[in-house]
């Protein structure tokens, strides 16, 4: 479809976004809250008892605007804007206490290219459930001392062809691959997930990478993710009695690197690059079965490869509850 190659919602970063609530598995229990809930955009190490029986849902939204060319800012005559706005839906349940969390996650996804073509300006959209993902996350090192603790644990996910790939425009052609709902691939990742809790002091970090396969001789480029979130409990700053009111403070760096998407074995040069977004977050915990929670990610290094548009900030509103 002329005019839409630089857009590139699915390349890496946006479809990781899509799937991040698959990636946070974990809701709230005692045990966290004594020291700090989990963090927002990061992985957690804890697999706990009571994390069986959360549900995770958190609002999501962002843009694409400002064309890039080889890093550099340059005019886009076609003024094209991405809109996604979704809803993700994570379930996770233990099947092994203390050690194996299982879990299911699917986004909700409203995505939409608004561009200014020389015939006037022209709208294509999309909106419905995305592709599913089944993950697992498992325990393989902890060690607990008097206010501290530390914990390791594998993390492995598998994302199924659930989300339509094959939508179509007014005049029957197919929407570009990025604003698609699902890649029409099954694929996979894996990654180490570390957490150091002191107090009221926290400290996560995450190393993941996507496996990503073709599908119709197209395939999206492998993604590397890397996080860390420091994490402080301001209140309460000591416990007097439990459970109490609890408010968290996160500050946390979220970077990928993608490769380059292929079309027919071929790499595509407008694709792939490298993001890091600063992502500061509040979270409330009212009680032990419920948080509350808020991130603003704002990119802060973008070095995409060709011609592509620049990811705006990034918003995410959501909560956790135990079920049971």
């Amino acid at each position: 479809m002329p005019g839409t190659r630089a857009v590139a919602l699915g390349d890496g970063w946006g479809r990781g976004l899509a799937s991040a609530g698959a990636v946070a598995l974990l809701a709230v229990s005692p045990a966290m809250a004594r020291a700090q809930g989990p963090p927002i955009n990061t992985q957690n190490a804890f697999v706990t008892g009571l994390n069986g029986a959360g549900l995770r849902t958190f609002f999501f939204g962002f843009d694409r605007s400002g064309l890039r060319l080889d890093g550099e800012r340059v005019s886009d005559p076609l003024e094209r804007q991405v809109r996604v706005r979704g809803q993700m839906f994570v379930v996770p349940y233990e099947l092994m206490p203390n050690r194996l969390v299982v879990m299911g996650a699917v986004p909700y996804l409203d995505k939409t290219l608004e561009t200014a073509a020389a015939t006037g300006p022209r709208e294509l959209s999309v909106r419905g459930f995305g592709d599913l993902v089944v993950a697992a996350k498992v325990g393989v090192y902890q060690r607990d001392r008097p206010n501290l603790t530390t914990r390791a644990a594998l993390y492995g996910r598998l994302k199924l062809p659930t989300g339509n790939d094959d939508a179509v425009d007014a005049e029957g052609e197919p929407l570009p691959k990025t604003l698609q709902l699902g890649t029409g691939s099954v694929d996979y990742s894996a990654g180490l997930i570390v957490t150091h809790s002191s107090g009221p002091l926290g400290l996560s970090g995450d190393l993941i990478h996507d496996f990503n396969n073709a599908s119709e001789g197209f395939a999206f480029g492998d993604v590397l993710h890397y996080d860390i979130a420091l994490s402080y409990r301001v209140l309460p700053r000591v416990y007097r009695t439990y459970p109490a009111k609890q408010i968290n403070l996160y500050l946390e760096a979220n970077g990928t690197w993608s490769g380059r998407n292929t079309s027919a074995g071929k790499a595509l040069p407008d694709s792939g690059g490298s993001l890091l977004l600063l992502s500061p977050g509040v979270q409330y915990i009212p009680w032990p079965s419920l948080a509350l929670e808020a991130t603003y990610q704002v990119p802060v290094w973008q070095d995409l490869n060709g011609a592509q548009l620049e990811i705006d900030p990034v918003f995410k509103v959501g909560l956790r509850w135990l079920l049971f």
